[in-house]
């Protein structure tokens, strides 16, 4: 018998089946392939984000912060100061402040036979009051241990380095005006000795100030006080310490070579008890029941 021919299109057709099984296999694997590249570069990405991340926070660690060891060879002390890179940024209220207690220290502890009375006592007198004042009038009497005439007389001078000025403020509410002022401010600064014969200066202490402070805006001052302290700036305690840290250099009076007592002239300076000093022409004058302040 003849075997009927089977048509060719059956014979081909397991090929072209497995020829569209491969092209479907490989468009699942292209496709699987493209979806694991995907979710790889989506974890990389994340990883990068999470990387930056960790080095934002971890680069403050890193920062190199510069000090530098000061050595005060008279008291063998050291104290460590961070270099900054900037100037420290200062508002206008903390600078005036400290302007005005620096200002204040200054002319309070400084001494100079010739310019004692040109500035430095018209900025007390103008300053200081109560308790602060008193204590400076008393300072200058004759019986007065510790009178910088006795001590260095026309010959030396003592002359003023602030260190450090840190200021306590107090609440705004509480002043009646809203402004934030100061209530105290201790200042830290060091006494030098200079010898106007030899044009040598020495270290004498380093002390620490401490002083209770306020602002009075009405108060009455005449033209030379309002030059002085235009604000109204008032200093009520006073008291100065030597540094606890260290062992301060002691203190060794400049003799005075002529024992009779001081002649007045153009370069001498009046006592306290002067009318010149205490007339009405240089110190304000307080009001309300408090004593008036004078030159």
């Amino acid at each position: 018998m003849l075997r009927r021919k089977k048509p060719a299109g059956d014979a081909a057709q397991p090929l072209l089946t497995a020829a569209r099984d491969f092209e479907t296999s490989l468009i699942d694997q292209m496709r699987r392939s493209e979806r694991r590249a995907w979710r790889v570069a989506t974890g990389a990405g994340l990883m990068s984000l999470l990387l930056a991340g960790g080095y934002g926070l971890v680069m403050p660690l890193k920062e190199q912060v510069p000090y530098l060891v000061l050595a005060d060879p008279y008291r063998g002390t050291s104290s460590v100061a961070r270099l900054e890179a900037g100037d420290t940024p200062l508002s206008a209220s903390e600078a005036i402040n400290k302007s005005n207690v620096a200002h204040f220290v200054i002319a309070r502890e400084s001494y100079d036979w010739e310019l004692l009375n040109r500035r430095d006592r018209r900025v007390v007198h103008a300053m200081a009051t109560d308790s602060a004042l008193k204590e400076y009038v008393a300072l200058y009497t004759p019986s007065h241990p510790d009178n910088p005439d006795t001590l260095y007389g026309k010959n030396a001078s003592v002359r003023i380095k602030i260190l450090s000025t840190v200021l306590t403020w107090g609440d705004a509410t509480r002043n009646g005006t809203g402004v934030r002022t100061p209530i105290a401010a201790s200042v830290r600064f060091e006494r030098w000795l200079f010898d106007k014969a030899t044009g040598q200066a020495r270290p004498l202490d380093t002390r620490l100030a401490t002083m209770k402070v306020s602002y009075d805006p009405h108060l009455q001052m005449n033209e030379e006080g309002r030059i002085e302290n235009p604000l109204g700036f008032r200093v009520h305690s006073y008291r100065v310490d030597p540094e606890v840290s260290g062992t301060t250099p002691p203190h060794v009076p400049v003799p005075v070579p002529s024992p009779s007592p001081p002649v007045e002239s153009a370069g001498a300076w009046p006592t306290v008890a002067d009318p010149a000093l205490t007339g009405n022409a240089a110190l304000p004058m307080q009001t309300g029941g408090t004593h008036a302040a004078r030159m």
